[in-house]
């Protein structure tokens, strides 16, 4: 399971975010409510799923995450080295980034996925956050069929 959040700017408006929770098969398994783009990603971890049980699983997260070990247990929980400009990475530490980085990337494919679709993108007027969530709810699910609908005829061919 991967954790990882998606935000979406539209230039000159507020950004939104949520988080999300996918498979390394490009299913989106959760999306949270929408925040301010203000909130950290951290704090809506928390808020979110601080109540989840991560014991039968390995999480991945990336650096907006570090510091969540001490909130939640999980079977292992899988976050990238971090370098300063004082103390930079040594070759075997970027290294491990990379292999994470190169796990991480299938999330990464599943939310530019979902933002294909324009009520995502777009300067949307809505002002009701619900019917946001409705639509990146449809969006992910859309998704998730359409990655249904590519295995099948790749079983078929």
């Amino acid at each position: 399971m991967i954790v990882r959040r998606i935000t979406i700017v539209v230039k000159k408006r507020h950004s939104r975010k949520w988080i999300l929770i996918s498979d390394v098969y490009k299913n989106i398994l959760f999306v949270g409510e929408i925040h301010l783009g203000k909130v950290h990603d951290f704090t809506i971890f928390i808020q979110e799923l601080a109540s989840y049980d991560f014991l039968k699983i390995n999480v991945w997260l990336d650096l907006g995450f570090i510091g969540i070990n001490k909130h939640i247990l999980a079977k292992q929980m899988i976050i990238p080295i971090k370098g300063t400009k004082n103390k930079p990475l040594t070759q075997e530490q970027k290294d491990i980034n990379k292999h994470i980085s190169s796990k991480r990337v299938k999330i990464e494919n599943a939310i530019s996925g979902i933002k294909r679709y324009f009520i995502l993108v777009h300067r949307s007027r809505m002002k009701i956050q619900a019917k946001l969530d409705e639509a990146m709810n449809i969006c992910s699910n859309l998704w998730n069929l359409l990655i249904k609908f590519r295995k099948l005829l790749a079983i078929n061919q």
